[in-house]
């Protein structure tokens, strides 16, 4: 019986959908606009929704008519053509549930500009301090290129940094110039300075700078320490003045920037709280540089 009152609305579904195709205008209610293909009326589109559960049914693959469940207001929005894809009542769903919400992009997955703060000649009594004081405040890890005879003297500040999770690293014992003196007096820089080093962290360098930046094939070849040089040369022991320190930084950083200042100098450290915010707000990440070599 169901079978039979679905084929009956099927017709008549039929015979409207053949007055849609020849535009035949019909009662007064549509005499400001005939029948149309992309703007067809609620009753139209039912009409056909039935016509095609009719023609299901004849192939043997019959629907559950009660669980069919149309949104009037979408339907009466869809056009004829579209309506011919319909076979499942999943596909009368509002169209926000069937797109999927656009993803904003989450921090992590916004690639950081990566920086590395590195400090030459300490450690200094009141400036090295100073420093790790402001490191502490950002949570921001830094490398030290420590001068050893200066390790000798105050080695407490140089295990602070390294239990602060800072790294040391090797930047001769005297501050000579590698590249003038002989073979042995250069060991004697580097090796002496590791075992300060060593002896007030525990650990042995794997990196270090050679004084003035000066180094050759020659002195590469007695270490087997890493030469670490610099991209950012802030010339902070020679103007003395925290914003031309700030000034060069904004200047010359980059992603994999290797930033060169000095511990030694008051002026610096009163130039880092500045340095540190402008590098926050440029979306940069503090590493140390044996992490941004690797």
């Amino acid at each position: 019986m169901k079978k039979q009152i679905w084929k009956l609305i099927a017709t008549l579904g039929l015979i409207a959908v053949i007055f849609l195709q020849f535009n035949i205008k019909v009662s007064p209610q549509t005499q400001e606009g005939s029948y149309s293909l992309t703007h067809p009326s609620l009753t139209q589109q039912l009409a056909y929704v039935a016509f095609l559960q009719t023609i299901k049914d004849d192939t043997g693959n019959s629907m559950d008519v009660e669980k069919m469940t149309i949104r009037q207001s979408e339907l009466a929005c869809m056009p004829l053509y579209k309506l011919k894809k319909i076979c499942e009542p999943a596909d009368f769903t509002d169209q926000e549930e069937k797109e999927e919400p656009q993803k904003k992009p989450t921090v992590d997955a916004i690639k950081k500009k990566k920086v590395a703060l590195t400090f030459d000649d300490g450690p200094h009594p009141k400036v090295t301090e100073r420093i790790l004081a402001v490191l502490r405040q950002y949570d921001i890890p830094a490398t030290f290129f420590v001068i050893g005879q200066n390790v000798e003297k105050y080695p407490q500040i140089v295990q602070q940094a390294a239990d602060e999770g800072h790294e040391i690293a090797n930047h001769s014992w005297s501050h000579r110039n590698l590249t003038k003196i002989p073979n042995d007096q250069v060991l004697v820089e580097l090796n002496q300075t590791n075992e300060a080093i060593y002896k007030a962290t525990g650990k042995y360098p794997s990196m270090y700078r050679p004084p003035y930046g000066a180094t050759n094939a020659n002195v590469r070849s007695l270490t087997s320490m890493e030469t670490v040089m610099w991209n950012v040369d802030t010339l902070d022991w020679k103007h003395r003045t925290p914003e031309k320190t700030l000034a060069y930084v904004k200047e010359q950083v980059k992603d994999n920037g290797i930033i060169l200042m000095h511990d030694i100098h008051s002026e610096t450290a009163d130039a880092l709280e500045a340095v540190i915010n402008y590098l926050i707000e440029q979306n940069y990440e503090f590493v140390t540089a044996s992490e941004l070599l690797e």
